[in-house]
């Protein structure tokens, strides 16, 4: 008898990737055949994104391109899981007829029995509570190069965000036990990862509801000692949790990198506080100096919202002014989205999409400027390198310095005649650089001895 083949499309951000990988797990252990290409499969599984408007599309232009291969391909069954599903869980059904299973964010488990079902052409619907504990598989099937993972250590969130569906989304705050964590930390160097990434909707605030105080720094010292991890790279910051003694953590632990990914998403009072985010520009700016006087290596990349209901020219040119002063090393501008569902949605002052849309423009075009001064001081520095590729068209390889994330950030390219691997770290000359990335050569590699 012929394995049911199943592929799987992941939307979204690393959380749900880690979702995806868990799933494509229990999917391989149910001994399914996995492809890698929709045309062939026969169920098809959507991991979906609903976190704002754009996201949403994208799901449905999914599951509709998904779809189509249920009359021109070999597709039997079509399964639909993850965010838009909890979102729209009682007129999702109605709503997309073409889909034969539909599984909530904490119901991840259940995807075997989901794909059986579809490929049945029976339907079936599996939405767990939310609230519950984190709905991770212990197993992962890496979709990634291989020599980086996330781990996502918590689930939901609790903040009050007036522009955010996340609490509904994914529910209240939920941590992982510590050694749940370490133990797949473990299991990932064992295949093969040299550098993990933490992900969470906080990361700081891990552990609050387990351990009733914040264990992000007590964690980093045992994921530190893992034998063949070379990087621990945290993801999703919130800035009033980034304190002096977490900071002393990461310059202690020679494997955590002096990453900062901290959304701010404002920089003035009243703005903030209408998005229900605590802080003022002058808090935000105490911590970002507090960060570069401890780590003076530090890279500090944050997000803002332009045109969030009200704002006016003056606190658009004072947000404006801020990065100016700060200097990020990364940033991206958003226009707001109104969510249907919360309270942003319904606010009063709603500015116009165009200009929404230009003063994300204008934010994006002087962090362009802020960027490439920041890249070109890099010029004449050797860096280390951890190898990500081979790019056939430049004839280069390239990488990521500790600076930057993999899918967010810019790369590295350079020569070599070392001819590296994947995850292999290597010194790299820096020759040149533009906004977004830097071109170099091996700093072994000496051409005049071709």
């Amino acid at each position: 008898m012929e394995k049911i083949k199943v592929g799987l499309v992941s939307l979204g951000c690393p959380k749900n990737l880690c979702d995806s990988e868990g799933m494509l797990a229990l999917i391989d252990e149910a001994g399914f055949d996995i492809v890698g290409d929709a045309a062939e499969a026969d169920v098809i599984v959507i991991n979906t994104c609903a976190f704002i408007e754009a996201a949403q599309k994208e799901a449905i232009d999914t599951i509709l391109e998904m779809a189509e291969y249920k009359k021109t391909g070999s597709a039997r069954g079509l399964v639909v899981a993850g965010c838009l599903s909890e979102l729209f869980e009682t007129e999702i059904r109605e709503q997309f007829p073409e889909v034969d299973a539909f599984i909530g964010v904490g119901s991840g488990d259940a995807v075997v029995s989901a794909v059986k079902a579809a490929y049945a052409g029976e339907q079936y619907d599996s939405f767990e509570d939310k609230n519950d504990k984190v709905a991770v598989s212990q197993k992962r099937v890496l979709t990634n190069p291989g020599h980086y993972a996330y781990i996502k250590i918590a689930d939901g969130c609790d903040n009050i965000c007036s522009y955010c569906l996340i609490p509904e989304i994914r529910g209240i705050f939920r941590s992982r036990p510590v050694e749940e964590i370490v133990e797949e930390a473990k299991m990932l160097a064992g295949m093969g990862v040299k550098e993990i990434i933490l992900v969470a909707q906080d990361v700081t605030k891990y552990g609050i509801d387990l351990y009733n105080e914040y264990k992000i720094r007590d964690l980093l010292p045992l994921l530190n000692e893992i034998e063949g991890i070379k990087r621990i790279r945290l993801q999703y910051m919130y800035p009033e949790r980034v304190h002096g003694d977490l900071l002393k953590v990461m310059r202690d632990c020679d494997k955590v990198v002096h990453y900062f990914d901290i959304p701010i998403q404002h920089s003035e009072t009243r703005i903030l506080k209408k998005m229900g985010r605590l802080g003022n520009p002058y808090r935000l700016e105490i911590l970002f100096n507090n960060i570069r006087k401890m780590l003076p290596d530090a890279v500090i990349r944050t997000t803002v919202i332009t045109g969030f209901p009200s704002e006016t020219e003056e606190e658009f040119g004072a947000l404006m002014a801020f990065i100016e002063k700060i200097k990020f090393d990364r940033l991206g501008a958003f226009a707001f989205s109104p969510m249907e569902g919360t309270d942003a949605y319904h606010m009063r002052a709603q500015l116009p999409d165009d200009v929404k849309e230009a003063r994300a423009a204008a934010v994006m075009e002087a962090q362009a400027k802020i960027s490439l001064e920041k890249l070109k001081a890099r010029i004449g520095t050797s860096m280390d390198v951890m190898v990500d590729g081979f790019d056939t068209e430049m004839n280069l390889y390239y990488g990521r310095t500790y600076g930057e994330s993999p899918d967010v950030d810019g790369l590295v390219y350079f020569g070599s005649m070392a001819y590296p691997k994947p995850g292999d770290i290597l010194s790299v000359q820096i020759l040149d650089a533009n906004e977004h990335d830097m071109y170099g050569r091996d700093a072994e590699y000496d051409p005049d001895e071709e």
